[in-house]
């Protein structure tokens, strides 16, 4: 079965980007440009990735919901920005690890064959 990623950013053309990358390498994904009201939905992601910059998104407050709600706090989250102090900004929002931008699409899917691994990940 396939791993679904969500992912939330801004500017289409990185979501197409990576959307495209990770369905290349056989994951599922969504996309969303503004808030992905995760907790409305039915479906559990395996992984999310979140731009840290987003007009109108509280994203702080979208990792504090994650995190606080029972069925989705062991959700694996990687946060996504082009600012110089991204260390700080993952571990201030409580994301399990971050990307810098721009991405580089190696490390991007390291970092997510880590955190949410495959069957076939998980016995190598």
């Amino acid at each position: 079965m396939k791993k679904k990623i969500w992912i939330i950013d801004d500017y289409l053309p990185i979501l197409d980007s990576i959307r495209i990358v990770l369905e290349l390498n056989h994951y599922e994904v969504e996309i969303a440009q503004d808030e992905l009201n995760i907790l409305d939905k039915n479906i559990k992601p395996d992984l999310l990735l979140i731009d840290y910059h987003i007009p109108g998104l509280d994203v702080d407050s979208i990792f504090k919901q994650v995190k606080n709600h029972s069925k989705l706090k062991s959700i694996p989250t990687i946060l996504m920005s082009g600012n110089i102090d991204i260390e700080h900004l993952a571990t201030h929002c409580g994301a399990d690890d971050f990307i810098a931008k721009p991405i580089n699409f190696d490390k991007l899917l390291n970092k997510i064959a880590i955190l949410c691994p495959t069957e076939s990940q998980a016995t190598v």
